[in-house]
């Protein structure tokens, strides 16, 4: 275990530790002059809701802008893909929840027209991420309309299930 993992490990044991003991214990100290009082932060539903969106919305700009995203003929005519692939990430489980990621900041936020910092309208995320899906599903082993590119996945496994985790049939 390197000494940087180790030191993190520490101070979020000491700050997990600190947080639960201040709030059974009602703890007071004194720092200099100043009494304060060691208490957890809390968040409501919604305020922890707008904070993973604007996660997402901050991962989705990177994404649109840093050429994650491939214009591509090689599935069909007009299609793309995200090429969301790295260490240990096949291309398959990659996009997939590059994909999770684009549905649930557009369906979270069905009213919205223009997304990120970059101005990225809401047609553009939604075309990018149908392109992806139909280019998943034809670039899998198991479908009848499977298309031998560079890019495949699934077949006869177990692990094909992981790859397409989370997609289900729903409207953005």
């Amino acid at each position: 275990m390197s000494k940087t993992r180790m030191i993190i490990g520490m101070l979020v044991g000491l700050l997990l530790a600190g947080g639960a003991g201040a709030e059974r214990l009602n703890v007071q100290t004194t720092l200099g002059q100043t009494p304060f009082k060691l208490h957890n932060e809390t968040l409501s539903s919604q305020e922890k809701m707008g904070i993973i969106l604007r996660m997402a919305e901050d991962f989705v700009g990177y994404a649109e802008t840093h050429d994650i995203y491939f214009a591509s003929d090689e599935y069909e005519a007009c299609g793309g893909y995200f090429n969301a692939s790295g260490h240990g990430v096949a291309w398959g489980r990659g996009g997939s929840n590059l994909s999770m990621v684009y549905a649930v900041l557009l369906s979270e936020q069905p009213s919205r027209q223009v997304f990120t910092k970059h101005d990225i309208s809401r047609s553009q995320l939604v075309n990018h991420l149908e392109n992806h899906l139909r280019s998943m599903c034809m670039a899998n082993k198991n479908c009848s309309r499977y298309i031998e590119a560079s890019h495949t996945w699934g077949g006869p496994a177990w692990q094909t299930s992981l790859d397409f985790l989370g997609r289900r049939g729903r409207r953005i």
